[in-house]
């Protein structure tokens, strides 16, 4: 007996082994808050150039009277909004990470030992540098 997820596969035009696209942006979602946050970026990317080819082809296809089906439209509704949501994670992430990079090397320095800095204070005595 089928699961009722490979019939909303079906009924979306994929192939019941494949996610759907709003499932599989939930997943990388996910896996960025598991330490990933480059996972966001790179989704972020890959959803902008598919969006982009879509267009494309439509405009080439000259088929803008065809409507799109109310669950092709849901689906792609809730994979905008995880790929937003992934986006604005990864800005977040990447502020946060660069902050953190400012403050330990410009004032931490007294605190946390120089095996943690770009270039410690006696990396000139040590290279010749």
């Amino acid at each position: 007996m089928s699961s009722p997820e490979a019939g909303s596969n079906a009924a979306s035009g994929e192939e019941a082994g494949e996610l759907r696209r709003d499932e599989l942006s939930r997943r990388m979602f996910i896996g960025g808050l598991f330490g990933l946050p480059w996972l966001w970026i790179v989704h972020t990317f890959f959803w902008h150039g598919q969006q982009r080819a879509a267009d494309q082809a439509l405009l080439d296809s000259n088929e803008d009277a065809r409507q799109p089906q109310q669950e092709e439209e849901l689906i792609n509704m809730k994979q905008r909004e995880w790929v937003r949501r992934g986006r604005n994670a990864a800005v977040v992430a990447m502020t946060l990470w660069c902050g953190w990079i400012v403050v330990v090397q410009l004032f931490l320095k007294d605190i946390l030992p120089n095996a943690l800095y770009v270039r410690s204070e006696d990396y000139a005595e040590r290279t010749g540098w």
